[in-house]
């Protein structure tokens, strides 16, 4: 284990995790799942009838939660950033769509927010209440922690997350070790697994390789978590390899590139 940090963070300061806030809801709804409170075919309308109105497309009421996870929905970008004075949550049910869900990948941050909102909804949670009361005894957040809420009231499931590295950590060592035991091992196979191409969208070649279910994957076959400018959870389990990044950087490839080039291939041949 090689654990390092700058004299402007350290291991048990709070960072905001961008995206990686993603992966914890994709462990969240599968734990629903194996619950069997919800399924991956239910239509995501089903459980949120009172943010449809007439402005509510026929093709939004085909959208399934699998859809949500995997970022096919029916649109070509974030709806509530079109107006984040308009109900964050309704915007996903009301705004027009680009085509037809289910067909083509497009990063969504909203897909995200609105499973949140499903998992606030259906456990009547705070979502980081609901992880930590969940994921127990293989996982807890630090008691610090929180989730960013829009300004009505849902955690930000897209990008909220505050937290520490070492929850990172532990979150990491969960993953690998515990998680299926929740969640069950065919979602969680699915999750960090291909699901989607994701090349013709991609802006980088980290982003080349597919998505799961809010997971990207990765060369080697591995998967990762990917928050903005280099929060990263890396893991390439066929060589029990974890890194761990929280960073503030623009270039994320180079900085991937570099945990491969000076970590995981020197290990690879030892």
């Amino acid at each position: 284990l090689l654990e390092e940090y700058t004299e402007f963070q350290k291991e048990n300061d709070l960072h905001r995790m961008y995206s990686i806030t993603k992966s914890v809801v994709a462990i969240a709804i599968g734990f629903l799942i194996e619950q069997n409170i919800i399924k991956l075919d239910d239509k995501i309308c089903n459980f949120f009838q009172d943010k449809i109105d007439e402005n509510t497309d026929k093709e939004i009421f085909k959208m399934t939660i699998e859809n949500l996870l995997s970022m096919r929905t029916c649109y070509r970008r974030t709806s509530y950033k079109k107006d984040l004075t308009f109900d964050w949550v309704k915007s996903f049910f009301v705004s027009n769509v680009d085509h037809e869900c289910g067909t083509v990948f497009n990063y969504d941050s909203a897909a995200s927010h609105t499973l949140c909102a499903l998992i606030e909804r259906l456990s009547k949670k705070d979502f980081i209440e609901f992880v930590n009361e969940n994921f127990s005894p293989y996982f807890s957040f630090s008691k610090e922690s929180y989730v960013l809420k829009d300004p009505f009231g849902v955690s930000m499931g897209a990008s909220g997350l505050y937290c520490t590295t070492r929850d990172l950590i532990n979150f990491s060592l969960f993953l690998e070790k515990n998680c299926y035991n929740l969640i069950g091992l065919d979602y969680f196979r699915k999750a960090t697994s291909k699901v989607v191409e994701t090349k013709d969208k991609a802006i980088n070649e980290i982003e080349t390789y597919g998505y799961g279910y809010q997971f990207w994957i990765s060369k080697n076959d591995g998967y990762f978590c990917y928050g903005l400018d280099g929060q990263l959870i890396i893991i390439i389990p066929d060589q029990n390899f974890i890194a761990i990044t929280t960073a503030n950087t623009k270039d994320v490839q180079n900085l991937f590139d570099d945990i491969f080039k000076y970590f995981l291939y020197p290990l690879s041949t030892n």
